[in-house]
């Protein structure tokens, strides 16, 4: 069963390339701080952004673009057009950084990850900054196999769905989880997050179908844990 077909979506692809979950859980606190920015003073004058500010609403809307058009170059110049306004706002760099590894630009990527943790050496995605750069190594000096190369693609996707998940975003969710699959249909991880957006959007039958689909691509010994993980509640059955 295909994850696209079956889930009764007209889903694009979403095929954006990102190896993170970079944008769904970068966008969340940014998000908060600019509607906590005042935009008036309290006579009803505006009030002149900082540079910081502007970066961020920058930000903001180039993420708030990408969710919708899934355009990696518009993102990648609004994300530039931020640190042309503020060089030392953060979040920017990291998500030039993912759209460079969607690019498989792997040197760029990695440029744009240490300019990141140069600013934010200990901030909120700081681990992921890490890990991302260990791995953009492998890539640049070839010791990547296409096997773990899939293998990481799926992993990734994976992220995007569940911070996609997390975040409410089921229909992005739904098509991460169905390039997930195409990566590697053999695989249980897809299938569980597609029952878990259905459950929250209250199609029960759906969910069941692709909790089945989970717990059968499983390996036998988590496929009581997955089984659980997946099952709602007899008291939320009975509402």
């Amino acid at each position: 069963m295909k994850i696209n077909q079956a889930s009764g979506l007209r889903i694009p692809a979403f095929d954006t390339g990102l190896r993170t979950a970079a944008f769904a859980l970068v966008a969340a606190p940014l998000l908060c701080l600019a509607q906590s920015a005042p935009q008036q003073r309290t006579d009803g004058t505006a009030i002149i952004a900082s540079p910081i500010v502007r970066a961020q609403q920058v930000c903001i809307q180039t993420e708030a673009a990408f969710i919708l058009n899934h355009d990696r170059a518009k993102a990648t110049q609004g994300f530039l057009n931020a640190t042309q306004i503020d060089a030392h706002y953060a979040p920017a760099w990291f998500n030039l950084g993912v759209l460079a590894e969607g690019d498989k630009s792997w040197t760029k990527a990695a440029a744009d990850f240490r300019q990141y943790l140069s600013l934010q050496a200990s901030g909120t995605d700081a681990d992921r900054a890490r890990t991302q750069l260990q791995l953009l190594s492998k890539y640049i000096n070839g010791s990547v196999t296409p096997d773990a190369a899939r293998n990481m693609e799926y992993d990734a996707s994976i992220q995007r769905a569940r911070a996609f998940l997390v975040h409410g975003y089921y229909r992005e969710s739904i098509a991460e989880a169905g390039r997930a699959e195409s990566l590697d249909a053999s695989r249980w991880e897809a299938y569980a997050v597609v029952s878990l957006c259905m459950t929250k959007q209250n199609k029960p039958q759906e969910a069941a179908k692709f909790e089945v689909l989970a717990v059968n691509h499983a390996p036998v010994s988590k496929r009581d844990q997955v089984r659980a993980a997946l099952s709602p509640p007899e008291s939320t059955l009975a509402k």
